[in-house]
C-alpha cells in the first residue's frame, strides 16, 4: 500500500502543502508527535484507511476511464468524433503511401542487389517495419477507425481477427476464454490485468491536478506523469491486442469443436466459416446467418 499510486498522491499532496504553508504543516506535525502512541496509531489508521479508500475509488474512475480513453464518447461530441476520426485515416493513408514507396525502392534494391550493383539499405527496412507496426494499430475500414490512438489498437486486434478468420472477437471471445489452455489463460489475463494498472496510474496522474490549488508545481508534475502513463499505456494495449489475435491464430479451432461444426478445409473457407460460427453463437445454430456490425465488420477489443 506505500507503494501504491494511491499513496504517492498523498504523498505529494503533503508536499505540496508543506511548501505553500510551512508553518502549518509544522505545527500539525509537532501536535501529531505530542499525540499518546495509541493517538498516533489511530492517526495512522486513518491514514492507511484514506490512502485504501481512495485507491479503490481510483480504480472505479479508470474503469469508466478506459472506455473514455478508446473514443467511446456521447453523441454531443459526435462533431469532435468525427474530426478526430478523419484525422486518424488521413494518417493511415499516409502512411499507406509511405509503406508502399518504402516497399517500392526496397524491391528495387532487392532487383539490383542480385546483379551486384547495389545492396539493401538496412535503414529502408527499418522504416518498412516501423511503418507496418503502425498499420497493424490501426483498422484498416474506415468504419472502424476510432478517434484515439487507444481505441484504434485494441479495435485493430479485433478487426483483424476478422478480416482473417471472419470470427467476430468480441463476441467470440468469452466462449474461447473458457476453451482456452490455463497457462494461455493466465499469459492473456495478465496483460490485461496490466493494462488495467496502468489505466488506473493514468488515473491518479490526472487527479494530481487537484494540488494545484496549493503549487503550480503539481500542474507540471500531474503533465509529465500522464504523458509517461499514456506510453505505458499504449504499450499495454499494443500487448494485449496482440495476444488477443494469437490466441486466435492458435486455438480458434477449440470454437469449431466445442461447438460441433467442422472446421474450414482451406484457408479460403476460413471467413465464410468464421462468420457463420459467429452467427451461430450470437443467434443460435438454427438461425445462423453471418451478423452485420458496423457495415458488416466486428467492433474490436474493449
Amino acid at each position: 500500500m506505500l507503494l501504491s499510486p494511491a499513496c504517492g498522491f498523498w504523498v505529494v499532496g503533503a508536499c505540496a502543502w508543506l511548501l505553500t504553508d510551512r508553518t502549518a504543516a509544522t505545527a500539525w506535525w509537532d501536535r501529531a508527535a505530542r499525540l499518546t502512541p495509541v493517538g498516533q496509531l489511530g492517526v495512522l489508521v486513518v491514514v492507511l484507511l484514506l490512502i485504501a479508500a481512495s485507491g479503490v475509488l481510483a480504480e472505479q474512475l479508470a474503469r469508466g476511464a478506459l472506455p473514455v480513453l478508446q473514443g467511446y464518447w456521447p453523441r454531443a461530441l459526435s462533431p469532435l468524433r468525427k474530426r478526430l476520426v478523419a484525422r486518424q485515416w488521413k494518417r493511415k493513408e499516409t502512411w499507406d503511401e509511405q509503406w508502399a514507396e518504402l516497399y517500392a525502392q526496397i524491391d528495387e534494391a532487392a532487383q539490383t542487389e542480385e546483379d551486384g550493383t547495389a545492396a539493401v539499405d538496412p535503414g529502408l527496412l527499418d522504416q518498412l517495419l516501423v511503418h507496418e507496426q503502425r498499420l497493424t494499430e490501426i483498422p484498416g475500414h474506415r468504419g472502424q477507425v476510432m478517434p484515439t490512438r487507444l481505441g484504434n489498437v485494441l479495435r485493430a486486434g479485433g478487426t483483424r481477427v476478422h478480416d482473417k478468420y471472419g470470427l467476430d472477437a468480441v463476441r467470440c471471445w468469452p466462449t474461447l476464454w473458457l476453451l482456452l489452455p490455463e497457462t494461455t489463460r493466465t499469459e492473456v489475463a495478465g496483460a490485461r490485468t496490466e493494462l488495467d494498472s496502468v489505466a488506473v496510474w493514468w488515473t491518479w496522474t490526472v487527479l494530481l491536478t487537484a494540488w494545484t490549488v496549493l503549487t503550480p508545481w503539481a500542474l507540471l508534475l500531474a503533465l509529465g506523469s500522464s504523458a509517461l502513463a499514456r506510453t505505458a499505456l499504449i504499450a499495454s494495449a499494443v500487448r494485449y491486442a496482440d495476444l488477443v489475435g494469437a490466441v486466435f491464430d492458435v486455438h480458434r479451432g477449440l470454437l469449431y469443436e466445442a461447438l460441433g461444426r467442422p472446421r474450414p478445409a482451406t484457408p479460403q473457407d476460413e471467413i465464410t466459416a468464421g462468420r457463420e460460427l459467429t452467427a451461430a453463437l450470437l443467434r443460435g445454430p438454427a438461425l445462423a446467418q453471418p451478423p452485420l456490425t458496423d457495415g458488416g465488420r466486428p467492433t474490436g477489443l474493449r
